[in-house]
C-alpha cells in the first residue's frame, strides 16, 4: 500500500494517495506503535504528500509529530531527526514564516556539524 501511495503522490492524484497514507499509516500505529521507524516513514510519506496539496498546517502538524518520534527513537543527530527537522523548516518556508525557518535551519546545520 504504501508503494501505491507513493506512486499516487508522484502522478499527481493526491487525494487518493492521501486517503492511502492514512490508511497505512493507521495500519503501522496498529502493529508497531508510534514510535516505529516504518510508522515514522508512513507519517513522512503522508507530511509530504499533504505538503503537495498545500494542506500545509496539517503537514506542518504532522511533520512535528515525525519529529518527536524521530526524537525519541533516535538521537537527535539521526539523519531522519535532521530530516524532520528540514521537512518542517521547509514548511514553515512555504507558509511565509521565514524566521521561525530560518532558525530550524540553524539547527539543522549545526547538527550536521
Amino acid at each position: 500500500m504504501s508503494n501505491l501511495a507513493a506512486t499516487l503522490w508522484k502522478v499527481a492524484r493526491l487525494e487518493e494517495a492521501e486517503e492511502l497514507g492514512q490508511q497505512v499509516l493507521k495500519a503501522c500505529i496498529e502493529a508497531f506503535g508510534t514510535n516505529n521507524p516504518d510508522t515514522i516513514q508512513a507519517m513522512s510519506n503522508l507530511a509530504a504528500t499533504l505538503r503537495k496539496s498545500e494542506k500545509l498546517e496539517d503537514a506542518q502538524e504532522l511533520d512535528q509529530e515525525v519529529l518527536k518520534a524521530c526524537t525519541e527513537a533516535f538521537q537527535t543527530s539521526h539523519p531522519h531527526t535532521i530530516q524532520a527537522m528540514s521537512n518542517i523548516a521547509g514548511t514553515l518556508r512555504e507558509r511565509g514564516k521565514l524566521k521561525e525557518a530560518e532558525e530550524l535551519d540553524q539547527q539543522v546545520l549545526k547538527a550536521h556539524n
